[in-house]
């Protein structure tokens, strides 16, 4: 085995081990994940805007017709299945960090991923890091449709086979609510891991903020304020 061979595998063990890293992968994920969220909403407000104008110009017929093409809209809508791989995928980096962190020894030296590492199940995953029994019934829905629909919604129009194909998703989904209180709550729980100890809180090298307690780096990290921007916790309907 050559050095550069040696010199990557071990670099790759590092990389996979890192709560850290996981975790970064995560925020990543639930940023593009809440883009096109935002994306979707302003898309809904305009369908709704030009259907309105469409029916009020069908009830008088005056002037010139509003354009309005329900393809548009359809193909718009699609993309909340890309939404939801992000999501999953988002959960699933979560999930792998939290493990990785309870053992090591899943990631071999030879530079590749073991055991569950490989899998994109993630109600498997949750219980593999010891977290699925404090999940709520609306959780665990949540963890079982992401894991079925990161295999192919938002990459094809099909799944492997006909018995993974899923239905589609509609405004009134609970799992928009359900997948950002578990990031914020899983996401919590792995920065406490790495950054978090007796000694204190670890910054990253970037960071401007200072003299933070754990609570507030907590929150900093994942809304990106300032202590002093940072609402006191009995204000926060998340916590």
């Amino acid at each position: 085995m050559g050095k550069d061979v040696e010199r990557d595998q071990a670099t790759f063990a590092r990389l996979a081990r890192s709560p850290e890293l996981w975790l970064r992968s995560a925020e990543m994920l639930k940023k593009s994940a809440d883009v096109l969220l935002a994306g979707l909403e302003r898309e809904r407000q305009e369908h709704d805007a030009r259907l309105k104008l469409l029916l009020e110009w069908g009830l008088h017929r005056q002037g010139q017709k509003p354009h309005f093409c329900i393809e548009d809209h359809d193909l718009t809508h699609s993309i909340g299945q890309s939404y939801f791989l992000m999501a999953g995928l988002c959960i699933e980096n979560l999930l792998k960090g939290i493990i990785v962190h309870a053992h090591p020894e899943y990631v071999k030296e030879k530079g590749e991923l073991g055991f569950s590492l490989k899998s994109h199940d993630l109600v498997q995953l949750a219980k593999d890091a010891g977290l699925y029994g404090e999940l709520s019934r609306e959780e665990r829905d949540l963890l079982k449709m992401l894991g079925e629909a990161v295999v192919y919604w938002g990459r094809y129009h099909i799944p492997r086979d006909y018995e993974k194909l899923k239905s589609g998703w509609g405004w009134d989904d609970p799992h928009f609510v359900t997948f950002d209180r578990l990031f914020r709550r899983w996401a919590k729980k792995q920065i406490r891991l790495f950054a978090v100890s007796d000694k204190g809180v670890m910054l990253p090298g970037d960071c401007e903020v200072s003299s933070m307690t754990p609570d507030e780096y907590v929150l900093w990290r994942l809304d990106r304020k300032r202590p002093d921007a940072i609402q006191p916790p009995g204000d926060r309907v998340d916590q």
